[in-house]
């Protein structure tokens, strides 16, 4: 299977699985941790906090709005990626990028 960065993928992170987003450079995917961002299904009309989190849809092949969590870099096996989902489409990777190196600092290429 090829992983590459900002593709989503279902993995066991807070205990169960969910829909994650690849951060790992593309270069490095097939090392055998990978560092992810979780997300979680929104069932609600609970509005993602700006300084944080982002909302992923359908232009990032999702079948539901699905709130990423910015601040939680999360790291799994790269074998414990199941379930391509999608990918982050080039507008929200721009957006997330710009999100990611106002928290941390970093630039995401």
């Amino acid at each position: 299977m090829t992983v590459a960065q900002w593709d989503i993928f279902t993995a066991q992170v807070w205990d169960k699985d969910h829909p994650v987003v690849v951060l790992s450079p593309s270069g490095l995917c097939r090392q055998p941790f990978l560092n992810v961002l979780g997300c979680s299904t929104l069932y609600s009309t609970r509005q993602a906090d700006p300084r944080h989190e982002i909302i992923l849809d359908e232009a990032d092949g999702l079948e539901r709005p699905t709130l990423c969590k910015l601040s939680l870099i999360q790291v799994v096996e790269a074998g414990e990626l199941h379930l391509r989902r999608g990918r982050v489409c080039a507008e929200r990777q721009r957006q997330m990028g710009a999100q990611l190196i106002r928290l941390y600092g970093v630039w995401l290429g």
